[in-house]
């Protein structure tokens, strides 16, 4: 599993572009000090397909730092296909400070923990199995741990 420390601070690898209106955020996991909350966006990346992602936001309300664990379910048109994954494809790990509010972003190398890839929307790109495409997701198997940094002085 990844594990990324982030920052509150604004951090960009790549330029993108989001096409979505200042949508509400929508609540999908609460457990302790910390809120998951998703929206859609359209996004625009150089040198990539047009694509539509769930781009999530994480709240730590906590004055600890905290790293988040949790499982992304995804169905399609033939079912859930990621409720019983045994490579741990969708199990993503964040890692957030005290008291900080991070959001996912329409970014060349945004951290997977922070978005879900839902479809291309594309002109250039012609799926050849729309049944593929995600129709839901959820949240689950989140379970949040108390990050204590020692010195190793």
């Amino acid at each position: 599993m990844k594990s990324l420390l982030l920052t509150c601070a604004f951090v960009a690898f790549g330029i993108g572009t989001l096409f979505s209106q200042e949508n509400e955020w929508t609540l999908l996991a609460q457990k302790d000090s910390v809120n998951i909350s998703f929206q859609y966006a359209d996004c625009i990346i150089p040198d990539q397909f047009n694509q539509q992602r769930a781009l999530f936001k994480f709240e730590n309300t906590s004055s600890k730092t905290v790293q988040i664990q949790f499982d992304i379910h995804v169905w399609d048109s033939f079912g859930c296909r990621t409720c019983n994954d045994p490579n741990s494809e969708f199990k993503r790990t964040i890692t957030l400070k005290k008291n900080c509010v991070e959001k996912g972003q329409c970014i060349k190398y945004e951290d997977q923990a922070q978005y879900l890839f839902i479809k291309f929307d594309d002109k250039r790109y012609a799926t050849t199995n729309p049944q593929r495409e995600i129709t839901n997701f959820e949240i689950q198997n989140v379970v949040i741990n108390e990050v204590n940094f020692q010195s190793t002085k």
